[in-house]
């Protein structure tokens, strides 16, 4: 019953969340939006006094102030701009500094020219605000310049120029400004643009603005007007920015997010406790009924599943005091009766497997040791010393292989070795088999059961390559396939008949062996068994003739 009444709680807390989380956003950025507009309008109108200070006949007379022959000329000329400029000055609502300079004269005049100087100039970028740094009496101060030029041209050579006129203001304003916005009810606004310390209030964090800061700079770059919350000191905080395009500078702003979402949370604590207190009691009413009746029936049930899924050592513990008890206990019972019959059902048939085995080596190692001793002994009669060497080098690495018992999991590397032993008797007592071996170096080391290729590699010569009339051709190739092995081994023997193919995939593919084909369909079970679903043995019947056999296994993880 609780269950809808928190679906649709958790449904109008999360669009609470979202509407409240909007209009914060909303409300922070229109707040920020509104402090840069009165910042960048400001900056807009000291600007625009470089441009009307251009239009008056004093400054445009000091520009050809060189060309004046009488000294008191030249001084009335000079004075009325200086009084231009002072008037100009007054006129604004921030602060500032105004100079106007003549290239052809080399003439400078400013209000205080405190900020400015011609070296300044030449490094900053008309029309546009500038942010630098003047040495004012052995102390470093901060300032934003704007320079515009008479007349108007796209180059930036100062010296194309007729008259030069800039207006900047102290870093020292943002700082008051920034001050009066905080006590306005903003946690603690600063400009940040990338390359230079942030300009902050006076009685601002410096501490938790780095960490914003380096924040802000991993997202670079930025849209114009965005959020983001950070993690800083394991608490979550929201911060605002807007980006000023006249300054070219970040106004932002950061919050906790928990102070600001606090009235919600609060609510929603007070319903989880109610919440709480209603499931406690609905717990403690049905627990009697819960401990008399579903515990045993759910100990039934999972002890049935187990059955089923073919686990028969699962049993139920405590038997209960009613009427569950009697059907707990036969169950016990029979699960155990049936668990010993399948142990003893599954020991017969490992014990069959093996026998199987060592019936299929008995049959296969003497057949191939009588032939190789037969040849050793016609080698030594004819004097052939070479071949005898080769022979008997080989035959004692074979058996040397395939005697060792003391593991029955080894490299890939060392059955090829095995493989090239086998295959190097063969062509020594058949010198018109030949074969070819190729196993990428990565896969050489792969895990597989050992004597795993072999009966393949002789059902291929003695069924496939010796019956053959000519010469006969076998080759061994391995590769790597995602997660899979593959060694495709394949002849150009006389191959069989389709009808005599899809038999054999059969008796391969069967779990009991009905046939006479023990070593390949045993090589299909052993991979299958040891490296589970989706190893085993392929067959195909290639266009060129002969038979195509696939040895895929699972990959071990090392």
């Amino acid at each position: 019953m609780l269950i809808p009444v928190l679906v649709l709680y958790f449904y109008s807390n999360h669009v609470s969340n979202n509407v409240a989380s909007t209009e914060i956003k909303r409300l922070n950025r229109e707040q920020l939006s509104f402090f840069v507009n009165q910042v960048e309008m400001n900056m807009d109108n000291l600007a625009m006094n470089t441009m009307t200070l251009g239009r008056i006949q004093s400054i445009r007379d000091f520009k050809t102030v060189h060309l004046v022959k009488d000294p008191m000329d030249y001084i009335q000329i000079k004075d009325a701009a200086i009084k231009t400029i002072e008037q100009q000055n007054i006129s604004n609502n921030w602060k500032n500094e105004i100079v106007v300079y003549s290239p052809n004269s080399k003439e400078l005049i400013s209000t205080t020219a405190s900020s400015f100087n011609i070296e300044n100039l030449y490094k900053s970028e008309k029309n546009r605000w500038n942010y630098h740094t003047v040495n004012i009496n052995g102390k470093e101060q901060h300032f934003f310049s704007w320079y515009t030029v008479e007349p108007w041209s796209k180059s930036s050579k100062m010296k194309e120029e007729n008259l030069v006129i800039g207006i900047s203001f102290s870093e020292s304003i943002l700082h008051e400004m920034l001050d009066q916005f905080k006590n306005s009810g903003r946690n603690d606004p600063f400009f940040y643009n990338f390359k230079d310390d942030a300009i902050t209030s006076r009685t601002s964090n410096n501490e938790m603005i780095r960490a914003v800061t380096s924040e802000i700079k991993k997202d670079i770059p930025l849209d114009d007007d965005n959020e983001k919350i950070i993690k800083i000191n394991n608490k979550n905080y929201l911060i605002s920015y807007v980006r000023s395009k006249k300054m070219g500078w970040l106004l932002v702003d950061y919050a906790p997010l928990d102070t600001l979402m606090s009235p919600i949370k609060s609510s929603s604590n007070l319903f989880y406790i109610s919440v709480g207190l209603l499931l406690i009691t609905g717990i403690f009413a049905a627990f009697i009924l819960y401990r008399h009746v579903h515990v045993p029936i759910n100990q039934l049930i999972h002890g049935v599943n187990s059955v089923k899924l073919g686990d028969y050592s699962v049993r139920i513990p405590n038997l209960p005091k009613n009427e569950f008890a009697f059907l707990i206990k036969s169950y016990n019972e029979m699960a155990q009766q049936i668990q010993i019959l399948i142990e003893k059902v599954y020991e017969e048939e490992v014990r069959s497997k093996e026998a199987v085995l060592k019936q299929l080596q008995s049959q296969i190692n003497p057949h191939f040791l009588y032939n190789c001793l037969f040849f050793i002994k016609n080698m030594s009669k004819l004097g052939n010393q070479k071949a005898l060497d080769e022979m008997i080098h080989n035959l004692a690495e074979y058996y040397r292989y395939t005697t060792r018992v003391d593991k029955s999991l080894v490299s890939l590397n060392d059955e090829i070795n095995l493989i090239e032993n086998y295959l190097n008797i063969y062509t020594l007592r058949m010198d018109r088999i030949s074969f070819i071996i190729s196993i990428p170096e990565a896969m050489k080391e792969e895990k597989i059961l050992r004597l795993i290729i072999q009966p393949i590699v002789e059902n291929a010569i003695v069924h496939g390559l010796e019956p053959k009339i000519g010469k006969g051709n076998i080759s061994i190739i391995g590769e790597i396939i995602g997660d899979k092995n593959i060694i495709v081994i394949e002849d150009d023997g006389i191959g069989m008949e389709l009808k005599e193919l899809n038999a054999l995939k059969g008796t391969v593919n069967s779990s009991i062996n009905t046939r006479n084909n023990y070593g390949i369909w045993n090589v299909h079970q052993r991979l299958l068994l040891y490296f589970g679903t989706g190893s085993g043995i392929e067959l195909f019947v290639p266009e060129s003739g002969g038979l195509r056999v696939v040895l895929s296994w699972n990959r071990i993880q090392q």
